[in-house]
C-alpha cells in the first residue's frame, strides 16, 4: 500500500524535522497499518515537500487511511 502527496507549510515560520505518520484502518475502523517518516529538508513558509510512504498492513487492503504531518519551527 503506498500513499503519496504533499506536505505544505501553511504558517509563516519555517519547520523543521518535518514528520509524516500514514495510518491504516479496516472496515470496522481497526488499525491495521502504520508508517512514520521524516523528510530530509527543512519547509520554508509556504513552502512544499513531497513524500511517499509504503506500508503493508497486516490486514488486506485498507479501507481508509489517514496522514498526519508535524514539524518544529526552524530557529534561526
Amino acid at each position: 500500500f503506498e500513499v503519496q502527496g504533499q506536505v505544505v507549510n501553511e504558517t509563516p515560520t519555517a519547520m523543521t524535522r518535518v514528520t509524516v505518520v500514514v495510518t491504516t484502518y479496516n472496515a470496522a475502523g481497526q488499525v491495521t497499518g502504520f508508517r512514520q517518516a521524516r523528510l530530509p529538508d527543512d519547509l520554508p513558509p509556504g513552502g512544499r515537500l513531497p513524500f511517499a510512504l509504503s506500508l503493508i498492513p497486516q490486514e488486506a487492503q485498507p479501507v481508509e487511511y489517514t496522514v498526519v504531518a508535524e514539524g518544529r519551527p526552524l530557529q534561526p
